[in-house]
């Protein structure tokens, strides 16, 4: 025979090496299988909420794209006036790149009999072209059905028009206007969540018409405001183009970018996507840390297999996969399961802005998260595994301790420092200083979150952080606004400053839109010889003589010190502030002036408003009295702009983070005072033979553990305050609100505090692990 018929001898030694390493996996894998299946369970539990996190952020990051895509958001949209909207619309269609386009105007248009009394009117948004609703702007379905585009007598609501009127589905209603004009017999066929739902009219109760609809109606509901100036009602025009290139062109002519519409809801999504970031940085920080902590220390449990191992003749390679296979299988298959935890916890990303936008919620799983993450964590494991038997396999046995680096009081203070500072071998070293890494960055995680969310719960439950600091609003009824005569809303001020036990004014102001600035913004006009009231100024001061305005954050390019011309006359920015719209603005686009100031500008839709500060004990009933009739007053109790409510509406998440940072920072701790006691037991054994009692060894825990506790305490909360108010300032830029924190103090002394009182339970808890009976395998 040839020699190619017997394969040569090393491939025998490796194969017979091989079987070896194989045989003493598996049966150390029988031995230990408990421990091994609750490392595996551990793992996968960990990964998967990881993996649950990182995918939360990703769809954070796209949640707008894919719902404009899906509704047919505009790309680009402009106010035009109503006598060139069809010309305009025309022009559009014409532009190189414009996929399609179309006109929608607004009316106040109710179902009759639905609206409960006192509740202020609502309003639908009416196609004036075909392409409203079909090719621009078409709305999920969250119930029922699309409306016919043909059909004048189908419509469809939000979800808060629903809840205000009760309608569903299939409910035959008829349509009435304000001032009365339109009379439509129709039926609601869905319940809807478009674009305007989610954005600019968060939360407000609204509906769509087809374009069949304001064919029919529109000019007659126009005709019937006896406006002035018809050509200054505005319609909007809309328009979806393929690339930024053809986007670029019409943003030159005036229009604006649709990611406008989405300006609140991108603002709550950044935030949500930072804090899913934060939670998938630091859940995979910590699941890597007690993972490989916990991977290695089953291997340095086997170090005293290797001289077996050695004896039947396995190299040190061989030997340390032998010792190694069965923790890195447990924690690979703990790992390759994790994808099945993420599918069971995805629900929880759909929290907040997200769950509105999403409504269908057709991403279950992100396979472009989760098979980088699986392949990552093999990696990693397959690492620090091998890393762990390498060290146990060529460290020497009895390696000379260096000097203590501390003194402290008695035995147990002394051995309890020493320990804390990693005294003995190169190895104890490492994980003494991993462990203080890990609580201060557990402590840094959990007092930045806290920070974070207090602020975030202070904005949201206190309205004169984002500029609402007048109780009630007294402004002309729906029938009246057009006519802008101000004479009721002044008569109801001479009736509240003569009695004021209902309340006093705080203001009387004019709201109105502005094509200026860089966009359209808010202009409010205040009197103030009616009140002192003035939007909060959190840059800068008020103003205090004639040509000094404020301005919001919104309004950009303009900042303290900066002259502006408005109207013919020069005014100069003294400062920025902080207000909720009066009229149709966003809390940072507007601009502040006296009444004596004012330029003769043209606003749109000029309205006169009545700040009021209630007297304690009055109600919204009490000062719709004294106003007397033809004045609708507005109360501001549970009603949030937009950025507002949807920044509220992640609490949910930010409890989620906060918990598990919680978790993952007193499992570090408590995970670094059991390894450490667990590699001391050689040592409690010499100081009991030395006579050393009992509560000398348990009482080095305590030591090595207060040392832990309060170097995290001084280096991890100092950290997080840092952290936490670079995370609200960050968000507080995005919503235009006050930027301060709120009570860091307390947060920071709370923090302090459970740490001492958690870190003491932990303490306790380990501190018994000395006395119990030592275990038979020799010292690590």
């Amino acid at each position: 025979m040839s020699d190619e018929a017997h394969p040569p001898d090393r491939y025998n030694v490796a194969m017979a090496r091989l079987g070896a390493v194989a045989t003493f996996a598996r049966s150390r894998g029988r031995r230990d299988w408990r421990a091994l299946v609750l490392l595996t369970l551990a793992v996968a539990i960990a990964a998967g909420l990881v993996m649950t996190a990182a995918i939360g952020a990703r769809r954070a990051g796209s949640a707008w794209d894919r719902f404009a895509r899906d509704t047919r958001s505009p790309d680009v949209f402009k106010e035009v006036p109503i006598d060139e909207g069809d010309v305009a619309l025309a022009d559009v269609l014409t532009r190189p790149g414009v996929q399609a386009a179309g006109l929608m105007g607004f009316m106040f248009v109710v179902p009759e009999g639905r609206v409960p009394d006192g509740a202020q009117l609502p309003g639908a948004f009416v196609g004036l072209s075909p392409g409203i609703g079909t090719t621009v702007y078409r709305p999920l379905i969250l119930s029922g059905r699309a409306a016919d585009p043909t059909r004048a007598d189908e419509f469809t609501i939000n979800e808060a028009m629903a809840r205000l009127t009760g309608l569903k589905p299939g409910d035959q209603v008829t349509l009435i206007s304000s001032p009365t004009s339109v009379r439509q017999a129709a039926t609601v066929v869905g319940i809807q969540a478009g674009p305007f739902d989610v954005t600019l009219n968060s939360l407000e109760p609204g509906a769509l018409m087809t374009a069949e609809f304001g064919a029919a109606w529109f000019d007659v509901y126009i005709a019937s405001l006896r406006l002035e100036d018809p050509s200054q009602y505005p319609e909007l025009l809309m328009a979806n183009v393929p690339a930024k290139h053809d986007r670029a062109a019409l943003l030159a002519d005036n229009f604006v970018s649709g990611r406008e519409f989405g300006s609140e809801a991108i603002a709550a999504l950044n935030a949500q996507r930072s804090t899913f970031t934060v939670l998938a940085i630091v859940g995979a920080v910590g699941a890597l840390l007690a993972t490989g902590q916990a991977v290695s220390r089953r291997v340095r449990r086997e170090a005293d297999q290797l001289p077996v191992l050695a004896a039947l003749g396995l190299a040190p390679g061989g030997r340390e996969l032998a010792i190694a296979a069965a923790p890195w299988a447990a924690a690979a298959v703990g790992i390759v399961t994790a994808p099945l935890v993420a599918f069971v916890a995805t629900p929880l990303v759909s929290t907040g802005v997200a769950r509105r936008l999403e409504v269908h919620r057709p991403y279950l799983v992100d396979l472009t998260v989760m098979l980088p993450g699986v392949g990552a964590g093999i990696v990693i494991v397959a690492v620090a595994a091998w890393l762990a038997a390498r060290r146990a396999d060529t460290q020497p046995k009895a390696a000379q301790p260096h000097p203590a680096s501390m003194t402290l009081p008695g035995p147990a203070g002394l051995f309890g420092g020493r320990v804390a500072s990693g005294w003995g071998t190169p190895t104890a070293r490492t994980v003494a200083r991993s462990h203080v890494a890990g609580v201060v960055m557990g402590l840094a995680a959990i007092t930045g979150v806290a920070v974070w969310s207090g602020a975030a719960r202070h904005l949201v439950s206190t309205p004169s952080r984002y500029g609402v600091t007048w109780d009630a609003s007294i402004g002309l009824n729906e029938d009246d606004q057009f006519s802008f005569d101000p004479a009721l809303v002044d008569a109801a001020a001479a009736r509240l400053t003569a009695d004021q036990s209902v309340g006093n004014v705080l203001a009387r102001v004019v709201a109105g839109m502005y094509e200026g600035l860089g966009g359209n913004i808010e202009i409010i006009e205040i009197d103030r010889t009616s009140g002192p009231w003035w939007p909060t100024v959190i840059t800068g001061r008020a103003p205090a003589a004639d040509e000094e305005i404020t301005v919001g954050f919104g309004v950009t390019g303009l900042g303290v010190g900066d002259t502006v011309e408005l109207g013919g006359r020069t005014l100069t920015v003294v400062g920025k502030h902080v207000v909720s719209p009066l009229l149709n603005g966003s809390p940072g686009g507007s601009v502040a002036m006296s009444s004596t100031t004012a330029p003769d500008l043209s606003l749109d839709f000029p309205e006169v408003v009545l700040l009021v500060d209630l007297a304690p004990g009055a109600t919204l009933d009490d000062l719709g009295d004294v106003a007397g009739e033809g004045l609708n007053v507005y109360g501001f109790t549970g009603s949030l702009p937009g950025e507002i409510a949807n920044l509220g509406s992640s609490g949910g998440l930010i409890d989620l983070l906060l918990a598990a940072c919680v978790a993952l920072g007193f499992a570090a701790f408590a995970n670094g005072l059991i390894v450490a006691t667990h590699a001391r037991r050689a040592d409690h054994a010499t100081l009991r033979a030395l006579g050393a009692q009992q509560r000398t060894i348990t009482g080095s825990v305590a030591w090595h553990g207060g040392l832990v506790a309060v170097t995290g305490i001084a280096v991890g909360i100092p950290v997080g305050l840092v952290l936490g108010r670079t995370a609200w300032h960050r968000t507080t830029r995005g919503i235009n609100v006050v930027p301060d924190l709120w009570r860091w103090g307390s947060v920071a002394v709370v923090v302090a505090a459970v740490t001492v009182l958690a870190a003491g339970l932990i303490v306790v808890a380990i501190a018994a692990i000395p006395g119990r009976r030592p275990s038979a395998r020799q010292p690590e």
